[in-house]
C-alpha cells in the first residue's frame, strides 16, 4: 500500500514537516520490505480471521475464525493481536471488545501476501463498519473498509460511517492508532459533528442526566497513512458534548450546558500523511482539541455536495492547533457554501498556526479567517492569535483569503500566485472586523488585483510586501510594487516557488517569535535578521550579527529590540549599582522593570512584561543610570490570558462595550486604544487556572479632575469567594503603566475590566496583559518506551509546562553521548521506517529563560520484521487407469498457494518430472507430493498417492473391471485404488502413503 508520504514524493511535492526528524537521521526501508504485521508488543494471544474459510474455527492460524460475529463476541486483552486474511471480504460490523494497557495495546492488522490486497470489511449500509466504544489502547492497521448501501436510492439518507471511535462518561480514553486504512464508499447523510457521517469519526457523548456524567476525552490519538475517499459528509472529523465555553459563543449550549458540559479538550492528537479525496463536505476538521498536529495530508475534491459551508482543512473550538506540510486542492464552492477555502481558522480557536502548506486551484481561495459568529452574544465567539506563515497559494480562485473576523493575527512570508483571470482579490471582507499584520508576502499576478481589507472595521497593517504585477490597486502601506510579474523558478513541484530576486533579498521585516522556525523547504528562518520576502528563505544569515538585543548593556546605553506582532514578551535580566532597565516604545512611553527577587552579590533580578500590537514596531531597551550595568538580558514570549489586549480590534473582540469606543489618541502601540467617556467600562471574561498567582498590568490614562473618577484597571471574581483588585493612575492627563497582583481560588474564570466610575471626562486603557510569573519548564508528559518491528514508524511524545513556552529539541544517545536529532523541535518526534540503527534511547529537552529540564530517556527497541507464513494444502487428482502398456502414469498435484509441487516416488517406480511417475517393475510404488513453502507460505504437509505396474496383459480399472484370463488377478476381485482427493483445509498429520501390490 502506497503511503501518503510516498505519494507526495512521487508527485514531486516534497512537503516539509519540521516535527519529522527520523528521515534526516535514519536510512529508510523500501515499502516492499515493510512487514505484514506492524507492531511488536508484550506477549499476548494472536487470533486469525479468514472470512473466506469454509468453517468457523478456533481462531488459530490453521483454524481461523470466519465471521465478524465470532470476533465481536470475543473480549481481547492487553498485548493481543487480531490478524485478518488479506484478500478476504468480511460482511458486517467489526466491533471487538476489551482494552489494552500501557505498552501492551491490542493490534488489528492484516496477514497474508501483500499481492492479495487488504482484508476488506464491507458494512453494506450500517451505522459504522468498524466501531470501538469506551476502549483504550487499540491499534487498527491495513484494512479496507466500505459502507455502501446496496440500494443506491437509500444512499445519502441515513447515518453511515467507516470507522467510529467513541466514548461516554468514562474519563480519559488513551492510545488509539488508525493507520494504513483504505476507507471508501461511505455514503452518509449530510450531518456532521456528534453522530455525523463520514470516513473517520471520533466522538464523545454525555449522559442526559448531569448526575451521571463524567468528563471524558481522548489522549494520544494518531490517524496516519490512511486513504479516505468517496465519502459523505466528512473525511476525518470529531466532536464532543463537552464543548461549551465563551470562546465559541456558547454555540449549541443551553444555559445548563454552560456549566454542565464545559469545554474538555482532547490532547495528543496527530493527523498525518492521509489522502482524503472526493468528500461531500469537509476534508479534515479539528474540534475541541488542544495542541493537535495536522501535517503532511493531501486533501482534494471536497465540499462537492450541497452540505452548506465547508472547507478543506480547518479548526473550530480548538486551541494551539498546528497545520503544516499539507496540500489542499480542488475544494468546491457550491451555491450554499460560504467558504470553499483550503484552510480556515474558525470561531472558538486560539493560537492556530498554518505553516509550510501548499494550496492550489480551490474555488474559494486559500484561507478563511472566521471569527464570524455575529449572531452569538457580544463579547464571545472569536478567532484569535492566528499565524499564517510560509505557505504557497497557486491559482486559488476569487481571493487569497476571506477576512470574516480575526484578532491578534499575522499573515506573513507567504508566496501567492494569482490566477490569470479578472476580478481577483487579495482579501475579501465581511465587515465583521479583523486585526492582522500582513507582511513579507510575495504576490505575483498577470492582471490587476484588488483588496477589500481596508475599511472602518478592520485594522490590517501591510508591511514589506512585494507586489509583482500590474495596476495601481494594491493595498496601502510600506510595500514594494514591481509593476510586472516575477517568473517562477526552474524545476517542478514546489521547487518552482524557490524564487530569487533582488527585490526579495533580505527585504522583509523581522517578525518571527523568539524561537526560530523554518520556511516551506525546511530551511531555518531568522528572528532578528531581515528575512527574504516570500515562502523561500534563500539568503544566509546569522541572527547574532543582526540587530538582536545585546545580553549586556552598560549604564547609559541602549539597544533595539525586534518584536513579533500581537505578542506578550518578558524582558528580564539583572541590574547593578544605580542602573535601571527600561523599555521605550515608538510613542515615547517608558516602562520600567521591577525586582523579581532580592539582590545577590550586588545584582538585582528584574523583569517587565511588554505587550506588542499588530504593527510589530521595534522598541528601545535602555539601561539608564551613571554606573553599573543591565546584564543577562533575555527575552521570552509569555502566555497571556487576555485576547485583544491592545484593543486593535474594533469588533470580533471579547471586550464588552459600555460607553466605550476606540481612539487613536495616546495609543501606546499599534493604532488604537480603548476610550471611555463618562461612566463606562470594557470587560472580558477570562479563563484562569485555580490557585495560581496572576499579574494584571497595562497602560491607563485619565483626564478626570476628581480622584474618585480615576479609571481603574482591575479584576473581579463574583463566584463563591468574591474578590476585586484594581490599580489606578497617580496623575491626570498622562499615560501610566500600572499593575495589580492576585491569586485565584477554585474559580476557573475571572472578569478583567477597564472602568471609569463617574464623571464626564475621557479615560482609557491600552496594551493590557494578564500573565503568571515566568517559570522554568517542567515535564508534564514523558515519552514512552516503544518496541517495534523493522520498517515501522515510531511516535514519541513529550510535553512541558513553563512560562514562557519552552523550546523542545530532541536528542538521541549514541556511544554514550547525547546528540540533537536534526530538525526535531516539536512535542512529537517521529522516526520513519525504523531499522536497527533506530534502536536507541531518546529524550526531549525543555528550555526557556528560567532553566532546562530533560525527560526520561525512552528506549526504542527494534525487532526483526515479522511476517505470518500461511498454511497451504496439496490436492492430488485421482490417478488414471493403467494398463500393461503404460510405462508412465500421470500425476496431477497442486498446492493451494500456487507454488510448484515436487513428486517423490519409492519402490517399483521413479518420479518423472513434476507430473508423472515411470513404472519400473511389479511391486509396491509409493508417490508423495511435497511443497516446501517460501517466505509467505508454510511447507505443505506431504500428500501420498498410489501408482502400480500391472503384468503384460493386465488391465486395472477404477471402474471395477476384471483382469484378463490367465492372469493371477483373475482369481480374486480387482484391486480398487485408494486414491482419495484430500482437499480438506487440515491435512492429516502424516503423509498418505498408498501402496499397491503389483503382480507379474
Amino acid at each position: 500500500m502506497t503511503t501518503r508520504r510516498q505519494w507526495r514524493r512521487a508527485a514531486g511535492l516534497g512537503l516539509a514537516a519540521t516535527v519529522l526528524a527520523g528521515t534526516a537521521l535514519l536510512p529508510t526501508v523500501p515499502a516492499s520490505a515493510q512487514p505484514a504485521v506492524a507492531q511488536a508488543h508484550a506477549s499476548g494471544t494472536t487470533s486469525y480471521l479468514d472470512c473466506s474459510a469454509g468453517t468457523d474455527g478456533d481462531g488459530t492460524l490453521r483454524h481461523p475464525w470466519n465471521s465478524l460475529d465470532t470476533v465481536d463476541a470475543h473480549t481481547f486483552g492487553p498485548g493481543d493481536t487480531l490478524l485478518l486474511r488479506r484478500g478476504a471480504t468480511c460482511d458486517g460490523v467489526l466491533s471487538p471488545q476489551g482494552s489494552g494497557a500501557d505498552g501492551r495495546p491490542i493490534v488489528v492488522d492484516a496477514y497474508g501476501p501483500a499481492s492479495a490486497g487488504l482484508p476488506k470489511i464491507a458494512g453494506g449500509g450500517v451505522d459504522a463498519t468498524v466501531s470501538l466504544h469506551d476502549q483504550s489502547y487499540w491499534e487498527l492497521r491495513h484494512l479496507e473498509i466500505t459502507n455502501a448501501d446496496a440500494d443506491p436510492a437509500t444512499r445519502y439518507t441515513e447515518r453511515r460511517r467507516g470507522v467510529v471511535v467513541s466514548a461516554e462518561d468514562v474519563g480519559e480514553v488513551r492510545h488509539i492508532r488508525l493507520e494504513g486504512l483504505d476507507i471508501h464508499d461511505v455514503y452518509g447523510e449530510g450531518v456532521k459533528d456528534l453522530g455525523g457521517s463520514g470516513g473517520i469519526q471520533l466522538e464523545v457523548s454525555a449522559n442526559t442526566d448531569p448526575a451521571n456524567r463524567v468528563k471524558t476525552w481522548f489522549d494520544d490519538v494518531v490517524i496516519a497513512d490512511n486513504t479516505v475517499e468517496h465519502v459523505n459528509r466528512s473525511g476525518i472529523n470529531m466532536s464532543t458534548a463537552w464543548k461549551c465555553r465563551r470562546e465559541v459563543g456558547w454555540d449549541g449550549c443551553s444555559t445548563a450546558d454552560q456549566t454542565g458540559l464545559p469545554w474538555v479538550p482532547w490532547t495528543g492528537l496527530v493527523i498525518r500523511d492521509n489522502r482524503v479525496d472526493d468528500v461531500g463536505g469537509d476534508g479534515i476538521v479539528v474540534q475541541m482539541n488542544k495542541g493537535a498536529l495536522v501535517e503532511g495530508n493531501v486533501v482534494s475534491d471536497v465540499a462537492n455536495r450541497p452540505n452548506k459551508s465547508n472547507a478543506g482543512v480547518w479548526a473550530w473550538n480548538a486551541d494551539d492547533t498546528v497545520f503544516q506540510g499539507n496540500e489542499v486542492y480542488d475544494v468546491k464552492k457550491l451555491s450554499d457554501n460560504n467558504d470553499g477555502t483550503a484552510f480556515d481558522a474558525d470561531y472558538g480557536t486560539r493560537g492556530t498556526v498554518f505553516q509550510n502548506n501548499y494550496s492550489h486551484d480551490n474555488a474559494g481561495g486559500m484561507m478563511l479567517f472566521c471569527g464570524c459568529a455575529s449572531w452569538l452574544p457580544v463579547g464571545s465567539a472569536w478567532a484569535s492569535d492566528v499565524t499564517f506563515r510560509y505557505n504557497v497559494s497557486e491559482n486559488d480562485a476569487m481571493r487569497v483569503g476571506s477576512l470574516a473576523g480575526a484578532t491578534d493575527s499575522a499573515f506573513y512570508n507567504n508566496t501567492i500566485v494569482v490566477p490569470d483571470a479578472d476580478g481577483q482579490q487579495l482579501f475579501t471582507d465581511s465587515t465583521l472586523g479583523t486585526n492582522m499584520l500582513v507582511a513579507n508576502n510575495l504576490v505575483i499576478s498577470d492582471r490587476p488585483v484588488t483588496d477589500a481589507s481596508t475599511n472602518s472595521k478592520n485594522v490590517v497593517v501591510w508591511r514589506n510586501n512585494v507586489f509583482a504585477g500590474p495596476g495601481s490597486t494594491w493595498p496601502p502601506g510600506d510595500n514594494t510594487t514591481l509593476g510586472s510579474p516575477l517568473p517562477l523558478a526552474d524545476g517542478s513541484g514546489l521547487d518552482r516557488f524557490k524564487i530569487r530576486d533582488a527585490a526579495l533579498t533580505k527585504a522583509g521585516v523581522p517578525i518571527e517569535t523568539t524561537t526560530p522556525g523554518t520556511d516551506l523547504f525546511g530551511d531555518a528562518t531568522p528572528t532578528t535578521c531581515a528575512p527574504d520576502v516570500g515562502a523561500y528563505q534563500y539568503s544566509s544569515f546569522d541572527d547574532a550579527d543582526c540587530t538582536g538585543l545585546a545580553t549586556r548593556l552598560a549604564a547609559g546605553t541602549d539597544d533595539t529590540l525586534t518584536v513579533p506582532a500581537n505578542a506578550t514578551l518578558q524582558l528580564g535580566g539583572t541590574v547593578s549599582d544605580d542602573a535601571t532597565l527600561t523599555v521605550r516604545n515608538r510613542t515615547g512611553a517608558v516602562q520600567t522593570a521591577t525586582a523579581t527577587s532580592d539582590a545577590t552579590s550586588g545584582k538585582t533580578p528584574v523583569a517587565l512584561v511588554l505587550r506588542t500590537a499588530s504593527d510589530a514596531t521595534p522598541v528601545t531597551v535602555e539601561c539608564t543610570g551613571t554606573k553599573g550595568a543591565c546584564a543577562r538580558l533575555t527575552v521570552q514570549r509569555l502566555d497571556d490570558a487576555l485576547v485583544d489586549g491592545s484593543f486593535e480590534s474594533r469588533s470580533n473582540t471579547p471586550w464588552s462595550s459600555w460607553n466605550t469606543s476606540r481612539t487613536t489618541s495616546d495609543a501606546t502601540s499599534g493604532q488604537l486604544r480603548l476610550s471611555i467617556t463618562g461612566r463606562g467600562s470594557a470587560e472580558q471574561n477570562v479563563a484562569v487556572q485555580p490557585r495560581t498567582t496572576y499579574t494584571l498590568a497595562g497602560w491607563v490614562v485619565t483626564h478626570a479632575t476628581s480622584a474618585d473618577d480615576d479609571v481603574r484597571l482591575g479584576v473581579k471574581n463574583t463566584g463563591a469567594n468574591p474578590y476585586e483588585h484594581y490599580a489606578s493612575p497617580t496623575a491626570s492627563g498622562e499615560l501610566q503603566h500600572v499593575a495589580t497582583t492576585f491569586t485565584t481560588g477554585d474559580e476557573t474564570s475571572v472578569t478583567v475590566y477597564c472602568y471609569q466610575p463617574g464623571g464626564s471626562a475621557e479615560a482609557g486603557c491600552d496594551d493590557l496583559t494578564l500573565t503568571t510569573a515566568a517559570s522554568a519548564p517542567a515535564v508534564t508528559v514523558q515519552p514512552a518506551a516503544t518496541r517495534v518491528r523493522t520498517g515501522d514508524d515510531v511516535d514519541l511524545r513529550a510535553e512541558f509546562s513553563g512560562n514562557g513556552a519552552p523550546t523542545v529539541p530532541w536528542q538521541v544517545q549514541r556511544a554514550g553521548r547525547w546528540r540533537d536529532v536534526p530538525g526535531a523541535t516539536s512535542t512529537w518526534l517521529t522516526l520513519r521506517d525504523v531499522n536497527a540503527r533506530s534502536a536507541a534511547r531518546y529524550r526531549a529537552v525543555g528550555t526557556n529563560a528560567g532553566g532546562t529540564v530533560r525527560t526520561h530517556a525512552a528506549r526504542v527497541t527494534v525487532l526483526p520484521a515479522r511476517t505470518v507464513r500461511l498454511p497451504q494444502t496439496i490436492t492430488v487428482d485421482p490417478i488414471a487407469d493403467a494398463v500393461h502398456s503404460d510405462r508412465t502414469v500421470p500425476v496431477t498435484a497442486a498446492a493451494s498457494s500456487g507454488l510448484r509441487v515436487t513428486l517423490e516416488a519409492h519402490g517399483a517406480c521413479v518420479a518423472q518430472g513434476r507430473s508423472a511417475v515411470r513404472l519400473l517393475r511389479s511391486g509396491t510404488c509409493t508417490v508423495v507430493a511435497r511443497q516446501a513453502g517460501d517466505r509467505t507460505w508454510l511447507p505443505a504437509r506431504p500428500h501420498g498417492c498410489p501408482s502400480r505396474s500391472p503384468g503384460a496383459d493386465t488391465v486395472l480399472s477404477r471402474r471395477g473391471g476384471r483382469a484378463a484370463p490367465g492372469h493371477p488377478d483373475a482369481r480374486r476381485p480387482p484391486v480398487r485404488p485408494r486414491l482419495g482427493n484430500n482437499s480438506s483445509k487440515e491435512p492429516a498429520p502424516h503423509a498418505h502413503r498408498a501402496r499397491r501390490h503389483l503382480h507379474r
